[in-house]
């Protein structure tokens, strides 16, 4: 149900956090959301938050939706997606020869 309404568009790792993993674009039906951030906690569990802004040491969401359920289950799909988006592309990787060094044969190697 949700998988048609809600769609990850755009992914961008965040290496400078440990909790923060990335900054995510959503799009839910004509709605483009961006900025939602994809968090982990200490026991590696992600979750998503939307966007929000600071003022006065407070931070307030920038995006609202007035169902809890149908809030927790847009997050859900975006972590799904996140989850499935991230492992498919390190999947993509097993298995790919090493890249030689620039300048050398494997037999120079040798």
């Amino acid at each position: 149900m949700l998988q048609n309404l809600v769609e990850v568009t755009n992914i961008r790792s965040y290496a400078g956090s440990e909790t923060l993993k990335a900054y995510v674009d959503v799009r839910i039906g004509d709605c483009l959301i961006h900025g939602v951030k994809i968090l982990q906690n200490d026991k590696h569990d992600l979750w998503a938050a939307m966007p929000s802004t600071e003022k006065d040491g407070k931070f307030f969401d920038v995006v609202s939706i007035d169902s809890r359920t149908r809030e927790r289950q847009i997050k859900d799909e975006i972590v799904r997606q996140y989850r499935q988006r991230t492992v498919t592309c390190a999947d993509a990787l097993v298995g790919e020869a090493p890249a030689q060094p620039f300048g050398f044969s494997e037999e120079e190697q040798k």
